[in-house]
């Protein structure tokens, strides 16, 4: 049921119904507004838990936050969700051959000759697990597989908590890592 209530939820952020989208919050939700928006559109006090005044006000900004959810793959009759990684190489740089130099984060790789160093990058990753009546999505990034970018710069993210309240589907707290 859980599972099933999560592909409605990422039905109403494929259809950009906010009406319906809004249905899956507890306000206020456990942890802050920023968890739900980016850092340009943050003109309120940082720390401010998400009420449904702010969720009014930021409505298009919070559905675009949230849209790589549609990209996870929801199994309900395994209760599996499927990881969706973007990754940050183009089509072109994967098909590179890179080494690791001396410098931490520090690649190359070799063109026409010619030595080209390049920093290591994040990927773009959202996933999910489900377990004891709690769905967790983490939304953030993590390192590349190719040309892997420092823990430091890849381990943000988000996670969100979802749990069944009156067996309907609720959002009820997001936590920022990293």
């Amino acid at each position: 049921s859980m599972l099933r209530q999560f592909q409605q939820f990422q039905q109403a952020l494929r259809e950009k119904n906010v009406a319906r989208l809004k249905t899956f919050f507890v306000f206020p939700v456990e942890g802050m507004v920023a968890d739900f928006i980016t850092f340009d559109e943050w003109k309120e006090p940082f720390s401010e838990r998400l009420s449904e005044r702010f969720f009014e006000q930021y409505r298009t900004a919070i559905m675009d936050s949230l849209q790589d959810f549609v990209k996870l793959r929801i199994d309900p009759a395994t209760l599996t969700i499927g990881e969706h990684r973007d990754n940050a190489l183009s089509v072109e740089e994967q098909k590179r051959r890179y080494f690791s130099t001396d410098e931490k984060g520090l690649f190359y790789y070799l063109e026409n000759g010619v030595k080209h160093e390049v920093y290591g990058v994040c990927d773009r990753i959202i996933y999910g697990t489900f377990e004891e009546g709690v769905l967790r999505i983490y939304q953030g990034t993590r390192a590349n597989q190719q040309i892997p970018g420092l823990s430091q710069d890849c381990d943000g993210a988000v996670f969100y908590t979802f749990k069944l309240i009156d067996v309907r589907l609720r959002l009820i707290n997001s936590v920022s890592v990293g």
